[in-house]
């Protein structure tokens, strides 16, 4: 996989009937989370070339605390900040406290 000059080999995992990745990036813990995502894998992995990162996922940990979760590879960290998919888990709505107009970045 190639991102930007830079190029990486990821470990493929399986779960029951899909593949996945997962990845942590230079921005985990700070503008992504910390443990990292994951992107499901259509078809065969070893047909796999290039990765959507539009399509990256925070895991199921991150809604529940009570799930465990692998931890990511040693092998599957990116050392630039991948700015594309689901970053991380915002947790809003009745009785929250929190005002979701209060969190837009786009003005």
């Amino acid at each position: 996989m190639a991102l930007d000059d830079g190029r990486y080999r990821l470990a493929v995992d399986h779960n029951g009937g899909y593949a996945y990745v997962q990845f942590r990036d230079a921005g985990s813990g700070t503008e992504s989370y910390g443990v990292g995502r994951t992107i499901r894998l259509a078809g065969d992995p070893a047909d796999v070339e290039v990765l959507d990162f539009n399509e990256a996922i925070v895991p199921p940990c991150a809604l529940n605390s009570l799930i465990n979760y692998p931890l990511t590879p040693p092998g599957n960290r990116i050392d630039r900040i991948v700015r594309s998919g689901q970053r991380d888990v915002l947790f809003a709505g009745p009785g929250s406290g929190e005002d979701l107009a209060d969190r837009r970045t786009d003005g």
